[in-house]
């Protein structure tokens, strides 16, 4: 045998050991870690999701008959979650597409906030734990595009998605929590009674489609509907944990809107800085903060303004 076979035959027995070892230790290479998803489970299984954040702690998501709660680790109370940012999340990670893979190696997680200064998702069916990520830091690639460096928590694989994750996961007790007040519709509320400090209250009422009156003064339909809308769909911008409910002393602001059902919503504000008001809202179990700047040009107005 001449030099040259053998040196052919070494090649070629090389390369069928690397075609074996590929075969036999499936997933090693980069094709493998690049394909399909970084997590498979299935969504409708999903019934409980715990969210851990260096900044937040433990945040926990339960899916429930009357739909998705919420809690904060080491807190009694649990309150009603917005179930639209749950499916948002459960939509992202359940479809996280590698791009590129970054490193297998465990030294470099840190690198890449894939570590315990990542943020922690994990997903599960009852007991059953079903999949689990930790989304690291963030890539700005333009201004289009950005992309999170994630890692399987069972895998070691480090790869880029697309995507600004920490908006959807990276999010506080509030964040988390529902802010819909009340969704009535507008065209349902007929009147509206606002009420101010000394003697500046006063009643708008509609007496027509597109028409409102104030005593014998014809108002602005455009300026009204922001009130109406304000008041019809009201949405908290924080919640109030350092108060109970039962010690809210109704004071400054009170605002009624009349439904053509009869019923009533009723809004209390009091201030709670120069720019946030401390609410309360009938019908509705919590104190919560209300904006100024959401409410100057919609019910924080003289009678004046509403004038046509």
């Amino acid at each position: 045998m001449t030099q040259a076979t053998k040196t052919l035959s070494i090649i070629f027995a090389v390369s069928v050991l690397l075609v074996f070892l590929r075969v036999t230790f499936k997933g090693t290479g980069n094709s493998e870690a690049l394909s399909g998803t970084v997590l498979t489970f299935d969504k409708p299984q999903v019934n409980r999701v715990e969210v851990r954040t260096p900044e937040h702690g433990l945040i926990t998501l339960q899916k429930k008959l009357s739909g998705w709660s919420v809690q904060k680790n080491g807190d009694s109370s649990e309150y009603p979650a917005d179930a639209s940012a749950v499916d948002n999340a459960l939509e992202q990670i359940s479809n996280l597409k590698p791009k590129s893979l970054l490193t297998r190696n465990e030294a470099d997680f840190s690198r890449y906030q894939v570590d315990t200064t990542g943020t922690e998702v994990r997903v599960f069916d009852g007991n059953k734990e079903l999949a689990g990520v930790i989304l690291g830091r963030f890539n700005f690639v333009s201004q289009q595009e950005f992309n999170t460096y994630v890692r399987a928590i069972d895998k070691n694989e480090v790869v880029s998605v697309n995507g600004f994750l920490s908006a959807s996961f990276g999010k506080n007790l509030d964040g988390w929590r529902d802010k819909n007040v009340w969704n009535a519709d507008s065209k349902a509320v007929v009147q509206i009674d606002l009420g101010f400090p000394g003697d500046s209250s006063f009643t708008m009422r509609k007496v027509a489609e597109n028409s409102w009156v104030s005593g014998f003064d014809t108002l602005s339909i455009s300026r009204v509907n922001m009130a109406v809308n304000q008041l019809a769909k009201l949405k908290a911008n924080a919640f109030v944990y350092d108060q109970a409910p039962e010690a809210f002393v109704p004071g400054v602001y009170h605002f009624v809107a009349h439904l053509d059902n009869g019923m009533k919503q009723e809004l209390w504000l009091n201030p709670k800085t120069e720019t946030e008001f401390v609410a309360k809202a009938s019908g509705f179990d919590y104190l919560f903060i209300l904006n100024k700047s959401s409410l100057s040009n919609s019910l924080l107005r003289g009678k004046a303004y509403f004038k046509k």
